[in-house]
């Protein structure tokens, strides 16, 4: 543990370049136009219902609807308002119930506003509400207010948990504030919580976004010391981090253990290498990649292809057929093709005459309704300008009727005069 710490240091964090106000984000349901006045309707039936079935009942039926996952999100910022208004919510257990309810919904700044409404009742927030309102942050991408909720835990004496932790470490990582959630990592160990499995995903994704692949091996090794039951997940996190450093070899290496010492390998841990290899120009490698999973237990997803496709573009223009097989193999194993299939397609093409097939692929976005978008569509007027089919390239704006892209008509024009 002591190790980590030290790395963790070395990496020259410090908190005063992750300080954050703590500040309270008072509750609001004055949005605007419709969603405001469909909340208000809502609220006045929920007040009609009050005086028919009387207060206990009506409180049940609302907070049975606010556990309900089909409930929209106005009618939740209704109901927890009506609550509210009513001086329906007098206990922890329904407070947490109106703070998972918007936390699901993303709801995070109603979330922290509840909190300071517990405490007009003589309600103080306890771990289980705040951890409520921490995921609430999480899931409404809200980091920078979820680690303000966990140092105001410490300022009133509330206890921090591995939820509290993990939440918030989770909420950095996603936000690729990968510094914060380094040091949220190493506090949670000194403050003696046992790291758990999100938390020890989200540290080593932020290893991988912050490029110290060393530090996420020596996390995981600790994790495994500890006999802190690790997944795929935390391995994938591992060869994102060697691969983000150029350190193609190590990552296949890392991808060759799991197929001998598990866990098993899943779809991302392919496309990881496959990327690992392509950040470091071994297109060919990323290919043996790919080849790799045929016979396996996974199936390949958009992504693999598009990765694998990209690594036959670059590896050279003379081999478009090939990518051009893997996109009938793609569709044939029921993978829908993306933009980005076509986009890299059509760059496969390369400079060589090839502008039939250029004109079919975009034929095919526009029936899959997939654009064409503007890259894809200057990309092809700038390779049929190149061999000297503008006047294709013209029929092609017509008879796709892609007024959006004048701008790249003017340039087939201007090529074609």
């Amino acid at each position: 543990m002591a190790l980590v710490f030290r790395q963790i240091s070395s990496c020259g964090l410090q908190w005063q370049k992750y300080v954050w106000p703590v500040r309270v984000v008072r509750i609001g349901f004055c949005t605007k136009s419709r969603a405001q006045q469909h909340i208000e309707t809502l609220r006045e039936e929920f007040r009609r219902r009050l005086f028919e079935h009387g207060a206990a009942e009506h409180r049940s039926e609302m907070l049975s609807m606010l556990k309900r996952r089909d409930t929209s999100r106005e009618k939740a910022l209704a109901i927890v308002g009506h609550l509210l208004h009513e001086e329906l919510l007098f206990h922890h257990r329904q407070f947490t119930v109106a703070l998972s309810s918007l936390g699901r919904r993303s709801l995070w700044r109603a979330a922290c506003g509840l909190l300071p409404q517990m405490r007009r009742l003589d309600l103080e927030p306890n771990t289980v509400t705040y951890n409520a309102t921490l995921d609430a942050c999480r899931r409404g991408q809200a980091w920078n207010s979820a680690v303000s909720l966990l140092r105001e835990m410490k300022t009133c004496a509330v206890q921090t948990d591995i939820v509290s932790f993990s939440t918030t470490i989770v909420a950095c990582d996603k936000a690729s504030q990968w510094g914060g959630a380094l040091l949220l990592f190493d506090e949670l160990q000194h403050d003696g919580c046992d790291p758990d499995q999100a938390s020890v995903s989200a540290a080593i994704g932020a290893c991988a976004t912050g490029g110290h692949w060393t530090l996420a091996l020596a996390l995981l090794k600790q994790m495994e010391d500890r006999r802190v039951q690790t997944d795929v997940v935390n391995q994938n996190g591992v060869i994102s981090a060697i691969g983000r450093a150029m350190l193609w070899e190590h990552a296949l290496q890392r991808l060759r253990l799991l197929h001998e010492h598990g866990p098993t390998p899943d779809i991302v841990s392919y496309n990881t290498a496959m990327a690992a290899c392509s950040d470091a120009h071994r297109w060919e490698a990323a290919l043996e990649v790919f080849r790799s999973i045929r016979g396996r237990s996974v199936n390949a997803s958009a992504v693999t292809f598009n990765s694998a496709m990209t690594a036959i573009w670059l590896a050279g223009s003379d081999r478009w057929l090939e990518a051009q097989a893997l996109l009938f193999d793609m569709q044939g194993t029921g993978v829908m093709p993306t933009v980005a299939t076509y986009r890299i397609m059509i760059m496969a093409m390369g400079p060589g005459y090839h502008w039939c097939q250029v004109l079919q692929l975009l034929e095919e976005m526009q029936s899959k309704s997939l654009g064409p978008d503007r890259e894809a569509v200057e990309t092809a007027v700038s390779l049929l300008g190149e061999i000297g089919q503008a006047d294709h390239a013209q029929r092609l704006f017509r008879s796709l009727k892609l007024l959006e892209h004048q701008a790249s008509l003017r340039c087939v024009q201007a090529t074609a005069g």
